[in-house]
């Protein structure tokens, strides 16, 4: 239809008609990456570190208490309904407790001095028995002992030492603890381990990123796997097409167990 108008057009001009903005004016669109529908200019649904509101890039920035736990802050991952790693896109049920205020303003239990009392504790019962082991290892009515403090022994007696500073950015997928080291569940008290918090919140996406992003190219970086190609890409495939099959349409028609 634009070759059909009947004004002259200018020499040189193209038959479709652009449209020209003023300097400075946002448009509502933009040519590479679509329609600005979100409040976050920074947003893209398959970034998992980006929110359309800006929530969690607000979570994220704020000091928060339960850092200084043990466990993941789960507060700061994008598991929040609507975010990209949640299993549920809109709001269910509201959230009445406010984790974060209830431990900023809860008493503490137990002073510092009880607590570093409690954590010693088994460190005395160990060189108590070492003490008492020493004492009467000669007098065996057997054979004598010869007492051995192991380099088992000697971790286990030893304070934990401070991880060295990385020289790169860290993920905020990834959280340290005080000493520097990544929460996981060997280093998380037992009081503080929330078994089913993310199987239960958390989607997809997230055993994704968190087996193939990050656990598969750390072995692959760091413990030179032979064949990593073979022995995992091709392997997970295998297992993803099994279980395509399963829920086919010609598998069920065909395969019935009832």
């Amino acid at each position: 239809m634009a070759d059909k108008v009947s004004y002259p057009r200018p020499a040189g001009s193209d038959e479709f008609q652009v449209a020209k903005f003023k300097p400075g004016y946002k448009s509502f669109t933009d040519p590479d990456k679509g329609w600005q529908w979100t409040s976050n200019p920074n947003y893209s649904h398959d970034k998992w570190y980006s929110t359309p509101n800006g929530a969690w890039e607000k979570r994220l920035n704020s000091p928060s208490v339960v850092d200084t736990f043990s466990n993941i802050n789960f507060n700061k991952l994008p598991m929040k309904p609507g975010e990209y790693y949640s299993s549920e896109y809109v709001p269910v049920c509201v959230e009445e407790f406010d984790e974060e205020a209830y431990w900023d303003s809860a008493e503490k239990s137990k002073t510092d001095a009880q607590y570093a009392e409690e954590l010693a504790a088994p460190v005395t019962a160990l060189e108590s028995r070492w003490a008492d082991y020493c004492k009467n290892a000669y007098d065996s009515p057997r054979i004598p002992l010869l007492p051995i403090w192991t380099p088992a022994m000697a971790m286990m007696v030893a304070m934990p030492k401070q991880a060295r500073v990385v020289n790169f950015e860290l993920a905020p997928f990834f959280q340290l603890n005080s000493l520097g080291y990544r929460k996981n569940w060997a280093n998380t008290s037992i009081a503080e381990m929330r078994f089913f918090k993310r199987p239960a919140t958390v989607n997809a996406n997230f055993y994704e990123d968190y087996f193939l992003r990050w656990q598969m190219q750390r072995v692959r970086f760091t413990n030179r796997v032979r064949f990593t190609v073979f022995k995992a890409y091709i392997f997970i495939s295998i297992i993803g097409a099994f279980v395509d099959q399963c829920w086919c349409r010609e598998y069920r028609l065909t395969r019935k167990f009832h």
